[in-house]
């Protein structure tokens, strides 16, 4: 089942520490940064999409950063099915956020706007906040992911997978 991440609703652990513990470091191939322009060639996107899958991490997703703040979130099954919409991905450049235009009222569906599959407010913790929380989000309303800010500015994202390992790892010590 791919170690799919299972947490007992019903047996509350005690944690002492906080989300920044486990918080992996920012790496630029997990996030699409858009502070220099809304499009992003579709290869980039398929190989950031190809490191989530080798990380085992199907069911998660890219955040999308703007000058360190995060904007938006795309799914990666969503991601991956845009990509397969694609005519030519060694060519296509993907929108990945809205552009005010002109003729914004064109009725043809662009498969280079990605801008349909992107969660405009991924929900997201402070670094600071308790793992009392970060397991209620987890293990309450079934989320697979959870973006975290520190100051405002984007500061990871942690899986589920990342907390169930932690759990077990919470248990052996207690």
């Amino acid at each position: 089942m791919n170690s799919y991440p299972f947490l007992d609703n019903k047996h509350k652990p005690i944690f002492t520490e906080d989300l920044a513990d486990i918080v992996p470091r920012i790496r630029k191939e997990r996030i699409i940064d858009i502070t220099n322009s809304p499009v992003v060639p579709a290869t980039s996107l398929r190989i950031k999409l190809e490191l989530l899958h080798k990380a085992g991490e199907l069911d998660g997703g890219l955040p999308i950063v703007r000058h360190g703040i995060l904007v938006g979130l795309i799914p990666a099954p969503d991601l991956g099915y845009a990509l397969d919409q694609l005519e030519d991905e060694a060519t296509n450049l993907c929108l990945m956020d809205h552009v005010p235009s002109i003729d914004e009222d064109e009725g043809e569906h662009d498969p280079t706007d990605f801008t349909p599959y992107i969660d405009p407010a991924p929900v997201a913790l402070d670094i600071r906040s308790p793992m009392d929380l970060v397991y209620e989000l987890f293990a309450k309303l079934g989320l697979r992911y959870i973006c975290v800010l520190k100051d405002g500015k984007y500061a990871g994202m942690t899986h589920k997978k990342t907390f169930v390992r932690y759990m077990r790892e919470h248990e052996k010590d207690v």
